[in-house]
C-alpha cells in the first residue's frame, strides 16, 4: 500500500508546481507569452482545481479511492495531453485547470471512519 501510494505521488509530479516550473521557458517561448501570463494561467487553473476538489472528494466517498485513483489517473492524462497541444494562454489555463484536481486529489483522500 505504501509503495503505491508513493509511485502515485511520484506520477502527479507534472501537475505539482516544480513538475510544471520546469516547463515555464518553454511555454513562454512556445506559446509566446510572458512569464507573469504563464503564472497567471498557472494561478486561473489552480483555483479551478480547488473548487472542483469537493466533488472530487465525493467521487472517492461514492466510488471508492481506486476506481477513483483511475479515473483520475485518465483525467490527469488528459490534461497532459491538453497542455501538449496549448496554443497559447486560453488553451494553457484550461490544461492547468484540468490537471489541478486529478494531481492532488488521490494523495490528500482519507476515509472515513465507520461508527460502529
Amino acid at each position: 500500500m505504501l509503495v503505491g501510494a508513493v509511485v502515485i505521488q511520484v506520477l502527479t509530479a507534472p501537475g505539482q508546481t516544480i513538475g510544471v516550473s520546469v516547463f515555464v521557458d518553454h511555454f513562454v517561448t512556445d506559446l509566446s507569452m510572458s512569464r507573469a501570463g504563464v503564472s497567471a494561467s498557472y494561478l486561473i487553473g489552480t483555483l479551478v482545481g480547488a473548487a472542483a476538489m469537493p466533488h472530487v472528494r465525493r467521487l472517492i466517498d461514492r466510488r471508492g479511492l481506486r476506481s477513483a485513483t483511475a479515473a483520475l489517473g485518465v483525467a490527469f492524462g488528459v490534461a497532459l495531453l491538453s497542455m501538449a497541444g496549448a496554443t497559447g494562454a486560453v488553451t494553457l489555463t484550461v490544461a492547468f485547470g484540468l490537471g489541478a484536481p486529478s494531481a492532488r486529489a488521490p494523495s490528500r483522500s482519507r476515509r472515513r471512519r465507520r461508527s460502529p
